[in-house]
Order: C-alpha cells, then structure tokens, then sequence
C-alpha cells in the first residue's frame, strides 16, 4: 500500500508530465474560460499520470515474479544504473 501511495504522489512523474504537456496549448477565449482550461489540464494530467502509474505497478509486479534471486535484483539495478548514466552523456 505504501507503494501504491508513493507512486501517485511522486513528484518527479508530474515533473516530468509538465515537460511533456507544456506545449500543449488549450484554447481559451476569455477569460471567463480560463478556470475551465485550467481544470481541464489537471485532469489531463491527472488521467496521464493514472494510466503511466498502472503500467508501472504491472511492470513492477512481472519483473518482481521474474526476479527471484538477490544476483538478479543487483543485476537490474546495475543495468538500470548504466542506462541511466549512458542516457545523461547523451544529452
């Protein structure tokens, strides 16, 4: 459960969607519009967030039944570390 409450409020996934979303213009009139645009990019982001977070819990849960030795975990996560790694000195 701890799991599940970290994954929704975790702040790098909506750092990352406003990234993502922020050329996403929604066309607004007036100003009498506005709160509307407004609501309607939270729940976008909202619904966004919702489906990336259950796929993510899935994937966890595959590679959880996959794993089953300690080596194997060290070895993800060091695969993990190097992609992250190789990704940066792409940039």
């Amino acid at each position: 459960m701890y799991g599940l409450l970290l994954n929704i409020f975790n702040p790098k996934a909506y750092a990352s969607l406003i990234t993502i979303l922020t050329p996403v213009v929604i066309p607004i009139k007036s100003t009498k519009e506005q709160p509307f645009g407004i609501i309607l990019l939270v729940l976008l982001c909202l619904a966004v967030v919702a489906h990336i977070d259950a796929a993510w819990l899935l994937a966890g849960a595959k590679l959880g039944m996959l794993l089953k030795s300690h080596l194997q975990v060290r070895w993800l996560n060091n695969l993990c570390s190097i992609a992250t790694v190789a990704s940066i000195l792409m940039t």
